[in-house]
């Protein structure tokens, strides 16, 4: 997805929608949200792998005193990623990308 098309669904819909439609076509793998992130940390734990667990609620627990839903994270890199929230477009041309305009 370009910035332009991600910017006229973020006018359309709103942000939320937008960056769900984001999650769903573009990047399953370098998007998520809250919810899918704690769901992931209960399931290290009952796979004892705590410090995995850790590493994820902390880094939920630093970033999600904002508003923010969203998050850039690489489910494949383990603790070598963490989290980082997505607030604005500008977030998401800087831990997502966009494709470039034709």
């Amino acid at each position: 997805m370009t910035r332009n098309q991600f910017e006229n669904l973020v006018e359309e819909k709103g942000f939320e929608k937008a960056m769900s439609i984001l999650n769903q076509k573009e990047e399953p793998y370098l998007l998520t949200n809250y919810e899918t992130l704690k769901e992931r940390v209960i399931e290290l734990i009952q796979e004892d792998n705590i410090a995995y667990a850790a590493h994820l609620i902390d880094a939920l627990e630093s970033e999600f005193y904002t508003e923010g839903e969203w998050f850039a994270y690489d489910y494949t890199a383990g603790t070598c990623d963490t989290p980082k929230i997505i607030t604005t477009i500008e977030d998401v041309e800087k831990y997502i990308g966009f494709d470039e305009e034709e």
